[in-house]
C-alpha cells in the first residue's frame, strides 16, 4: 500500500499582500469571435461616450471563455449586459511550449465607445454633462481583505494528499495558489503563482482547492467577490 503524505494548508489569507503575485505573462489573445455587449439608457455611456471594464478569463484549451470575472468597470450596467453575451466570445487557442493548445488564465481590458448621435438627456443627465464629478467613481469589484466586514472563513475543505513517488524530484517548500472567492463563497479560477513541484502534486491541490467553501465575504453587509492567494506547505 502507498504511503500517503497530508499537504499543510495554512490558513493565513489576511496576512498575505496579493499585490505579491507575479504580474501575468504579457501574451498576444486574439478575440477572433464576439458580440457586443448593449447598455441600455447608461448615464455613462450616454454623457462621457465610453465606459470601460476590466475582467479576468480563463480560458479553455479550444479559446472559449470558461469562466471570467468582471474585475472593474466605470458603470455597473455593463456587468448584465457582459453576462448576455460573454459565452459568444471566442479567442484563437493559445499553444503551449509544445506546441499544444493550452488553458490560458488572463486579464482583459476593453473600452465600449458610443457611436451615432446622442437624442435626449433627462434633467439629471444633462446636468451631469456640466458637472461630470456628480457620475459614480468607477468601481473596483474585488474588495481587499481591508474593506471586508470580516475575513471569510472556510465552511468546507478538502483534506489535500499526495502519495509516495509524487514528491520524489526536488521542489519548493511551498506552493502558492491565488483565487477569487465570489459572493456564494465559492473558489474561482484558482491560479499557480510559484512552484516546481510536479504537475500530479498541483493537480491534487487544485481539484481540491475547487471544492472550498468559505463563508460569503461581505462589505457594509452585501455580498462581493475578494481574493487571497493561499498558501500550501509541502512535506519535504
Amino acid at each position: 500500500m502507498s504511503k500517503r503524505y497530508q499537504i499543510l494548508t495554512i490558513l493565513t489569507l489576511a496576512a498575505i499582500s496579493i499585490a505579491s503575485a507575479q504580474k501575468d505573462e504579457e501574451l498576444a489573445l486574439k478575440l477572433i469571435e464576439f458580440e457586443e455587449p448593449y447598455l441600455n439608457a447608461s448615464r455613462n455611456l450616454a454623457i462621457n461616450g465610453e465606459v470601460t471594464m476590466r475582467m479576468a478569463v480563463l480560458i479553455d484549451e479550444e479559446g472559449n471563455i470558461f469562466d471570467w470575472m468582471p474585475t472593474h468597470t466605470s458603470d455597473r450596467m455593463l456587468i448584465p449586459a457582459m453576462k448576455n453575451v460573454i459565452n459568444k466570445w471566442k479567442f484563437e487557442p493559445v499553444l503551449d511550449e509544445e506546441g499544444e493548445p493550452s488553458w490560458l488564465y488572463a486579464t482583459i481590458s476593453f473600452k465600449l465607445i458610443m457611436t451615432g448621435q446622442l437624442v435626449n438627456l433627462t434633467m439629471m443627465e444633462a446636468a451631469q454633462s456640466k458637472f461630470p464629478h456628480l457620475l459614480d467613481d468607477d468601481f473596483d469589484l474585488v474588495i481587499p481583505f481591508s474593506r471586508l466586514d470580516s475575513i471569510p472563513r472556510p465552511v468546507y475543505m478538502e483534506e489535500l494528499t499526495v502519495y509516495e513517488g509524487m514528491l520524489d524530484a526536488p521542489h519548493t517548500e511551498f506552493i502558492f495558489y491565488e483565487f477569487f472567492i465570489d459572493e456564494e463563497g465559492n473558489v474561482r479560477m484558482p491560479v499557480l503563482r510559484n512552484s516546481d513541484a510536479s504537475y500530479d502534486v498541483l493537480a491534487v491541490i487544485y481539484e481540491s482547492l475547487m471544492k472550498w467553501k468559505f463563508e460569503p465575504p461581505t462589505r457594509n453587509g452585501r455580498p462581493v467577490v475578494t481574493r487571497v492567494i493561499q498558501p500550501f506547505k509541502l512535506p519535504r
